[in-house]
């Protein structure tokens, strides 16, 4: 009894000293149990999930105005979304596909004027 007790009053002062690997923990523990659905690699996952990072970045810093997202499968990105023209539409596909590991880039993009949040979360629905 005297060791289980011993085991509680030494896990209570870790966790206290240990504060920040928690929030780090419970994030991991979530990211696996997403994975644990997929059929892709870890390897090709943590990829993928590089490369939207990538993407999202560079739309930000280039792209501004633009209603653009970013999803990427195996290495495959997919592009969604408005853009104001089709110089613009090839600019973003050009950018994409200079990303290291992007394999090919499905460019969906719409040519037109950005659609309002309000419509973007009813079509969500």
């Amino acid at each position: 009894m005297t060791t289980k007790l011993l085991l509680a009053a030494a896990l209570a002062a870790a966790a206290v000293t240990l504060q920040g690997c928690v929030a780090g923990a419970v994030v991991g523990a979530g990211t696996v149990a997403l994975m644990a659905d997929d059929r892709r690699t870890t390897g090709i996952y943590i990829e993928d999930e590089n490369i939207e990072w990538k993407a999202v970045a560079k739309i930000h810093d280039q792209f501004q105005g633009s209603h653009i997202n970013a999803t990427s499968y195996n290495r495959k990105l997919l592009l969604t979304g408005e853009v104001s023209t089709e110089e613009t539409k090839k600019a973003v596909e050009a950018a994409m596909k200079s990303i290291p590991s992007v394999i090919s880039v499905a460019n969906e993009l719409a040519i037109g004027p950005n659609t309002p949040v309000s419509a973007r979360g009813r079509t969500s629905w």
